[in-house]
């Protein structure tokens, strides 16, 4: 037994620098893409859209700290898909919707400014969806969102 395992740690050990190493705050697997992507690598490749698609079909890997780490870093090109995908996330599940917008008011990423975007079949349904959330841990993002919907000024 004491051969077996001082084999296979040097093994194991030896293995580990073909691994890549990732911050799991700076990159996150991307079931699109199947590999480890970091804000640079979604734009050096253009796959922007990738995140896009994976955020709006609900990766579990896309936390709201990580979701808005990347959200600050994409390019200006990106930021309408990105949206839009941030609405269909809404759509599928408000809540987990909610949690990944960003909290300030003057974010491209915000509730005033995702919401805004939507059709007016989307805002409907929408604004009866918020109207029924009551989440402390996302009162800001749903406050926005709810205003956007409602037409209210900033």
């Amino acid at each position: 037994m004491v051969a077996k395992s001082s084999f296979l740690v040097p093994l194991w050990s030896g293995l580990m620098h073909l691994l890549p190493v990732h911050d799991s705050a700076q990159a996150v697997l991307l079931r699109e893409t199947g590999r480890y992507e970091t804000p640079q690598t979604l734009t050096d490749g253009r796959r922007w859209s990738s995140f896009a698609r994976d955020l709006a079909a609900g990766n579990p890997a896309l936390d709201p700290s990580v979701t808005l780490t990347f959200l600050h870093e994409a390019p200006k090109s990106a930021i309408s898909g990105l949206q839009t995908a941030l609405r269909q996330r809404l759509m599928h599940d408000e809540r987990e919707g909610l949690r990944l917008l960003d909290p300030a008011h003057r974010s491209s990423f915000g509730g005033r400014e995702v919401c805004d975007g939507g059709s007016l079949r989307w805002k409907r349904v929408m604004a009866s969806r918020l109207a029924q959330d009551h989440d402390l841990e996302t009162a800001f993002q749903r406050q926005d969102c709810t205003e956007a919907l409602s037409g209210k000024a900033p």
